[in-house]
């Protein structure tokens, strides 16, 4: 019937506008999921609610709801000073032009991770002037205040001083202040800017260079491993364990790290969940250590890591009255099948004799009741009364 061969059109033309549509808001990243089309929803009505004459701006709102990683301004500049530690031991030159143009392609392979992990809608440039520019400018200042010296050379003195220590004017390594004068940054605001502009293309390269099929988070975690390999294998000294950080994950720059790997790395939950294979709920196997996989290679015995469950906090074991404390812990040990009792707390902490039980139970890792011998020998010799002396 006729009315079936129109309604079959109609069909079509709908489906076909609505594939084009999609396609084209993920080519400039703007494709909702159910979670965030809740929140736009929420975002009009209340824009409607108060003026019904000014349009509903999306890309706005889109940008606004992005949401960045804690302390990403510290992260990055992390990774810049593990660079430039990196290129020193290395001696390589180590000019603040080239340390910037070292890390140019990993920060930018990092920022895809960032995009990809926490979702970011919007165009790449979009991305760059609103969500991005301010952390890595900031972080920018901050390298200059604490650790590039001023640039001010003269009569063959070169000024060794940082921004914040540049108070008495341009010194030399010898001590010695050879000129007055404000700070001079080696690298200047537009030498800054252009290197943003070149960080900005590298970004939206490697975001156009990611495969389509598949999921775009696993093919940006893909290409950043092998940006991370490119890194390590041009600066070897950032692989050693001893370059190690407590406070970012030097694999993806971009969340505090939580898990040690045998050869001293320290990765995030994130990185973890992406590098491993699930054993059980709580626990990833680890293969090998994404900084040098080819030398650090578990796939004979791979490393078992326990995540927490979700919503549980954190397990803290403090407080003073040392070994009272350790013959309770001992007897907690008991009820619990004897399983080191180090395993139930995610911090250990303490002052004074606590201080000593952390030490013991947290560094060392000793047996409880290693623990309790060890503290009843050192109570002896530390502890002991003393007679009052006359003032």
């Amino acid at each position: 019937m006729q009315i079936d061969e129109q309604i079959g059109k109609l069909y079509n033309t709908i489906r076909d506008r609505a594939t084009s549509s999609h396609k084209e808001k993920r080519s400039v990243r703007m494709a909702l999921n159910a979670e965030k089309l809740y929140q736009f929803m929420n975002a009009a009505y209340d824009h409607f609610s108060e003026n019904l004459d000014k349009p509903f701006d999306f890309v706005k709102e889109a940008l606004h709801l992005n949401l960045m990683p804690h302390d990403f301004k510290g992260h990055k500049l992390h990774l810049v000073l593990a660079v430039r530690n990196g290129m020193s031991s290395m001696g390589y030159p180590n000019t603040e032009r080239q340390l910037l143009e070292k890390v140019k392609p990993l920060l930018a392979s990092c920022m895809t991770l960032v995009i990809t992990r926490n979702n970011l809608t919007g165009t790449i440039k979009d991305l760059l002037n609103s969500t991005f520019r301010k952390p890595v400018r900031m972080a920018f200042e901050e390298l200059c205040d604490k650790w590039l010296p001023c640039g001010f050379e003269s009569n063959g003195y070169t000024c060794c001083n940082i921004r914040f220590a540049h108070v008495k004017g341009h010194q030399a390594s010898n001590g010695k202040i050879f000129q007055k004068g404000p700070y001079q940054p080696s690298i200047t605001d537009g030498q800054f800017e252009g290197w943003f502009n070149g960080f900005g293309a590298e970004l939206k390269k490697m975001m156009e260079e990611l495969p389509r099929a598949g999921s775009e988070k696993d093919n940006a975690w893909g290409k950043h491993l092998q940006h991370l390999e490119r890194l390590y294998d041009d600066n070897s000294k950032l692989s050693h364990s001893e370059n190690v950080s407590h406070g970012t994950c030097f694999c993806c720059m971009n969340n505090v790290p939580e898990h040690v790997l045998p050869c001293g790395h320290i990765l995030c939950t994130e990185c973890v969940s992406a590098l491993g294979d699930h054993k059980e709920r709580d626990i990833m196997l680890v293969r090998y250590c994404p900084f040098h996989r080819h030398t650090h290679n578990w796939d004979r015995d791979p490393v078992q890591i326990r995540f927490k469950p979700e919503g549980a906090g954190i397990r803290t074991l403090s407080g003073g009255r040392g070994l009272v404390k350790l013959i309770m812990l001992e007897e907690l040990q008991k009820l619990l099948n004897n399983i080191t009792v180090q395993n139930f707390f995610n911090l250990i902490v303490g002052t004074s004799t606590g201080g000593i039980v952390s030490l013991g139970l947290g560094v060392k890792n000793l047996a409880v009741s290693e623990c309790i011998r060890d503290f009843k020998d050192l109570f002896g010799k530390a502890f002991t009364p003393r007679r009052l002396k006359k003032l």
